[in-house]
């Protein structure tokens, strides 16, 4: 159980938000905790029917206030910045961000979970490869600064003997998702398969992450050696591009998409460094679609047990469709 002190760092996001919908289920099954919440906007975090949870006005590029930390045992790290939205890059948030957090962690700190991506792999295909059997190779300037971070935590949790565990989805499904299902609709609507439709993406329902999370915090807090390094999240199961997008093209009345876009990988590669920034985008969106992006989950299994990873996750992607329906994906 929970019992001591959380943090949770990016408590209003797609992630955030579910880890304080896990929480609320646990405090109503009667477990007991103190949760503090950094929130950058007034209210962004609900503390509505949460007596357990406080939050704190504060932001990662700025002075962190004193209290947020403060006795703290475990870290929920999720703010990260995954999209430019204002061309000012992801360094300030993703690396300096962290940093400053971390300089801030108390000594009462015995684990921190970090929300990286198997974007750390680099560009490349992955085929089911388990943790410590792909390097790390980032290409991508968000995935350069997801590695740093990464690099940050587990060197700092070393310094004073804790835990640090980086978890490492691909596709992250279900309430409150604005960007993987509308970027996959998209393509859908356009009637393309990129590569043979048949590439496969490891994936996990939001909610099922934030039980992981939570699941994984107990594991590391009574674990008799803190682990320090990646972890892959997802189902034993990957699903298709062509599963994918055939669900969401049969949600919205369109046949599924029939024409396939192959383009060697050596292409894409040379597109992908081509100084044009449309050209590099296509190619990185081909990088991102036109092939297998599904790691092996073992370990999450022998950690938390088979049944965490067995779920269908083409009941995964109905639900999320259905969830977003009044979106009109």
């Amino acid at each position: 159980m929970l019992s001591g002190a959380l943090a949770i760092t990016g408590g209003a996001g797609f992630v955030g938000s579910a880890l304080l919908r896990a929480l609320d289920e646990r405090a109503a099954a009667g477990e007991t905790f103190r949760v503090r919440a950094l929130e950058r906007r007034p209210g962004s975090v609900s503390r509505e029917g949460r007596p357990w949870l406080e939050t704190y006005l504060g932001d990662l590029c700025a002075e962190l206030p004193g209290a947020f930390l403060q006795g703290a045992e475990v870290l929920f790290h999720l703010a990260t910045k995954g999209i430019d939205h204002d061309g000012r890059g992801f360094e300030a948030v993703n690396v300096l961000g962290t940093q400053r957090l971390l300089q801030a962690a108390p000594p009462s700190l015995r684990v921190a979970l970090y929300t990286s991506s198997i974007s750390v792999y680099g560009q490349g295909s992955q085929q089911g490869e388990a943790e410590g059997e792909l390097p790390c190779a980032p290409e991508t300037e968000l995935a350069l600064t997801r590695a740093a971070a990464e690099g940050l935590v587990c060197a700092a949790m070393e310094e004073r003997g804790g835990s640090a565990v980086c978890t490492r989805p691909r596709y992250i499904l279900g309430r409150g998702d604005r960007h993987t299902l509308p970027g996959l609709s998209k393509l859908a609507r356009a009637g393309w398969l990129l590569g043979s439709g048949e590439q496969r993406f490891s994936v996990i329902d939001v909610d099922d992450y934030a039980q992981v999370l939570l699941r994984v915090a107990e594991r590391e807090l009574s674990a008799p050696e803190p682990y320090r390094g990646g972890l892959h999240v997802g189902y034993r199961e990957g699903l298709s591009l062509a599963e994918l997008l055939g669900a969401l093209a049969e949600a919205a009345g369109r046949p599924a998409p029939r024409r396939r876009l192959r383009v060697p990988g050596a292409l894409v590669a040379g597109l992908a460094a081509f100084p044009l920034r449309a050209t590099r985008r296509g190619a990185t969106i081909y990088q991102l679609f036109g092939q297998d992006h599904y790691v092996g989950v073992d370990r999450l299994a022998k950690w938390l047990g088979e049944e965490t990873v067995a779920r269908d996750p083409r009941e995964v992607l109905a639900a999320a469709i259905a969830a977003g329906a009044e979106r009109a994906l």
